[in-house]
């Protein structure tokens, strides 16, 4: 098995399940005096423009809340110059981090380069990291975002240059086949999920058709860190949810698919947001794989492929439940469900473009399994 990255600790901003801290917009705290700075704002949120013409504002806030705070300060930041910015005024290493934000677009992003920076720490969007970020080892990466708030208790909280290789990798191998448009792309990709993946949650995991037991080497808290994690998904064939949708995105979001994706969070369960053709649904790897209607007996795991929850609107996610986002994708700015198209896409235009690449590549599956399972 491959090595794993270590366990992300649980975020400071978390006060109660679902209940998460709002990072300040630093426009509302422009004129405000030090005990309402110190007595309201746990982090902030600063976009370039507010940023430039307030910066002697900035620093005494910062210098303020630095000196209060014991715990690790955060800065939401709406682009790379805010960072640069911040970083030409520090004057030495602070407990402080500072997370890029997501622009939402499909663009080269070799002008960040994490490694430049040794005053703070910095996390990038997961949908940026495969566009060529400059970085030597590994980058600090933020996955999700709850009222504004980053959600990384679960997950990669970084990733290597050896992921990435490995991710290419079967980017290339998919692209082989030669995908005709953005459909056949994202059919490309969750095909070879269902096909490699076996679902795993822990020692036990629960699908809805019963409760699911795996015999591995690792502990139960072991074997849940690594299944939540991409690596796991890429180089060993098992994962979560999590490391599911989050694997999803990184397949589709970069400079040789070029598909706006991005993973979504809800109570319990990630899946992932897709445009096509303008239009936004929800796709679901994981219950492609885990509702899939030929399993491995005794374990969550395709047989062959199932286009079930593949690009379906709100209207199907409020029906099967367990699709209500309250995390979407690191931006700043909050997707909503008025933003999901309501009805599903087009049934036949999927199986359509399945025949099309049947000619190509397999839809039924060995059902090779990473570890040994039977239902409970």
């Amino acid at each position: 098995m491959s090595k794993l990255p270590p366990l992300p600790p649980l975020p400071s901003r978390q006060i109660m399940d679902d209940v998460w801290e709002r990072p300040f917009n630093f426009k509302e705290i422009l004129g405000k005096n030090n005990e309402f700075i110190s007595s309201h704002v746990s982090s902030l949120y600063v976009d370039s423009e507010t940023l430039k013409n307030n910066f002697d504002f900035f620093l005494h806030t910062l210098k303020l809340l630095l000196n209060e705070r014991r715990f690790e300060f955060e800065i939401f930041c709406e682009n790379y110059e805010c960072i640069k910015l911040i970083n030409s005024e520090l004057k030495e290493r602070e407990n402080l981090t500072l997370h890029l934000q997501d622009d939402l677009q499909l663009i080269d992003r070799s002008y960040i380069e994490p490694d430049s920076f040794d005053k703070f720490n910095l996390t990038i969007p997961l949908t940026y990291i495969m566009w060529n970020v400059d970085f030597q080892d590994k980058a600090k990466i933020s996955l999700f975002r709850i009222n504004n708030c980053l959600a990384n208790n679960n997950g990669n909280t970084e990733i290597t240059k050896e992921s990435l290789m490995r991710l290419r990798e079967i980017i290339s191998s998919l692209n082989k086949y030669q995908p005709e448009n953005d459909l056949q792309k994202i059919i490309l990709v969750s095909n070879y999920l269902q096909e490699h993946v076996q679902f795993i949650e822990s020692e036990e995991s629960k699908a809805a058709d019963g409760i699911y037991i795996v015999t591995t080497p690792f502990s139960k808290e072991e074997l849940h860190r690594r299944s939540s994690l991409i690596e796991a998904v890429i180089n060993d064939n098992y994962g979560l949810c999590m490391s599911i949708a989050n694997t999803s995105t990184l397949l589709l979001n970069n400079p040789v698919f070029q598909v706006n994706v991005r993973s979504i969070f809800g109570p319990g369960h990630a899946w992932n947001e897709v445009e096509l053709d303008g239009i936004k649904q929800y796709m679901d790897n994981t219950w492609c794989i885990t509702r899939n209607n030929n399993r491995v007996p005794g374990a969550l795991k395709a047989q062959s492929f199932s286009s079930d929850y593949l690009l379906f609107g709100e209207d199907k996610a409020q029906t099967i439940g367990y699709h209500t986002p309250t995390v979407t994708a690191f931006n700043n700015i909050i997707s909503s469900r008025e933003s999901i198209s309501k009805e599903d896409f087009s049934r036949g235009q999927i199986e359509e473009a399945k025949h099309v690449l049947s000619r190509k590549i397999p839809f039924t599956y060995s059902g090779k399994l990473t570890f040994p399972s039977y239902k409970k």
